[in-house]
């Protein structure tokens, strides 16, 4: 497995690599511009071998579609990708995909053949017109929201059309960062944008945690707080208002 300066993860492994999304500010396409690793980019290939790297002992979690997007893995790939995950229960997998509407029922297949609790998925939002993938988020495995990168100001996401904290399964984890690279029409991000997320996350928290009727029945629920974990990349955005809250698929590191 290889280490990654993904800040959120240990490592990567990618089993499939390529992509259909076609996003104009994707790094891992312009990874493999630079590296060749296959031919055509639009058409992602299976790499089966690769599943053997998570054999390792020791757990870590692992980002397992850093070089593509799990909702447009195929069947038969899942099914021998879940098995992997089954045969090796002591690491914490991370699944992103930006078409949660293609992989909803592909998850499910994930967590009926490998689930020991282990397995989280996320989609990706970066602009408000990406709300309607928050529906999509599956029942089968924890969630989890990357807003990578951000590209607009999102509002307070408890008011906008999203209602994120009024969802059936609320994310756990909500991931901030913005554009990298030297893309031309790179997006800047401003300060009260992600200030506007972190508001959104506290409210939410501040209520499950809080004596009112509304804040009991969630914890009933067994709803949990909702984390935050800025990228590295708005560290001098934010200042002191940085933050990288503790991360439920990380485990403790040895001393």
């Amino acid at each position: 497995m290889k280490k990654t300066k993904i800040d959120w993860c240990d490592c990567t492994i990618n089993p499939v690599v390529g992509c259909k999304n076609g996003c104009e500010y994707c790094y891992a396409e312009k990874l493999n511009k630079r590296f060749n690793f296959i031919d055509e980019w639009s058409k992602p290939q299976f790499f089966p071998e690769r599943l053997q790297q998570l054999c390792a002992k020791s757990p870590k979690s692992i980002f397992i579609d850093s070089m593509s997007d799990c909702g447009h893995w195929t069947i038969p790939q899942i099914r021998k990708i879940a098995e992997a995950i089954n045969d090796n229960p002591q690491h914490n997998y991370i699944l992103l995909t930006k078409r949660p509407d293609l992989f909803i029922e592909k998850c499910k297949l994930i967590v009926e053949d490998a689930n020991h609790g282990n397995i989280w998925v996320g989609t990706t939002i970066t602009r408000r017109e990406d709300f309607n993938r928050l529906l999509f988020l599956p029942i089968y495995a924890h969630r989890f929201v990357s807003v990578e990168p951000l590209l607009e100001d999102l509002g307070d996401l408890s008011k906008e059309k999203c209602d994120l904290f009024n969802l059936p399964y609320i994310p756990e984890v909500i991931i901030i960062g913005a554009e990298t690279g030297n893309r031309k029409s790179k997006i800047v991000v401003q300060k009260e944008w992600v200030k506007n997320i972190v508001d959104s996350a506290n409210a939410f928290n501040e209520m499950l945690n809080s004596n009112s009727y509304e804040g009991i029945i969630m914890r009933k629920n067994n709803w949990k707080p909702v984390m935050i974990f800025m990228k590295e990349s708005l560290k001098d955005t934010m200042g002191n208002d940085f933050r990288q809250d503790k991360l439920p698929w990380n485990f403790e590191k040895e001393r």
